[in-house]
């Protein structure tokens, strides 16, 4: 006999769906059931306003923002490719390198801006750390207010480095696709064997890897 597994509330995603026959858009502003009109923003060149009928709708809590997910059909153009191939080296000093210069891809995680965020999330890490050891009563740890303060920080934190990653990853699969190659051509690798090198375990894990091959798929 199997007993049903309930949500935790911790641990589970802040996540929910909505009938997809009460969603419709009109300027900047999406209708959901039972919330009504809320405040949208998007950067795809179709007018959903013009669409009927969405598919599996789903609203997520991604750590800054709730994003909207649904399903639409859309007319299959067929474009004529380019009659060459793309070759593709995955690393990690440099994030990618092809057998054309314009689509080699920089390592997003030695920018300024992301070494900036890493030493300012190392720091709340250790603020909070040290505030668990001084509020330890026996073997328990007490958490105040101001750990619940720094560890939302740190939650935020850690979704704006995913969030540039992905962002880098989407930018540079789209820019290969954009030159409409016939083929691509990537190595086999196996992240997960990868990932047993204690010191570049970390490195490969913020490349990665695994999400560009499934997105170039």
């Amino acid at each position: 006999m199997v007993f049903p597994k309930f949500k935790s509330k911790k641990k589970s995603k802040n996540k929910f769906y909505s009938r997809y026959d009460k969603i419709y858009f009109k300027d900047n502003i999406v209708n959901l059931e039972k919330i009504g009109k809320v405040q949208c923003r998007h950067n795809y060149e179709i007018d959903l306003s013009k669409i009927n009928k969405f598919s599996n709708p789903r609203v997520s809590f991604n750590g800054r923002v709730w994003v909207l997910s649904v399903a639409i059909e859309v007319e299959d153009k067929r474009e004529q490719l380019n009659n060459f191939t793309v070759g593709i080296d995955l690393g990690i000093k440099t994030f990618s390198v092809t057998n054309i210069d314009e689509l080699d891809t920089r390592n997003i995680n030695k920018t300024r801006k992301v070494r900036k965020l890493k030493k300012k999330l190392k720091k709340l890490q250790r603020q909070c750390s040290r505030k668990y050891e001084m509020n330890k009563k026996g073997i328990c740890y007490q958490k105040t207010e101001n750990i619940a303060k720094l560890e939302k920080k740190i939650k935020k934190l850690h979704s704006k480095l995913a969030h540039i990653r992905e962002n880098h990853i989407h930018q540079a699969t789209s820019k290969i696709a954009k030159i409409k190659p016939f083929r691509v051509v990537m190595e086999d690798l196996k992240v997960s064997n990868m990932m047993k090198n204690k010191h570049l375990s970390k490195a490969i894990a913020e490349q990665g890897f695994s999400t560009f091959i499934t997105q170039m798929k």
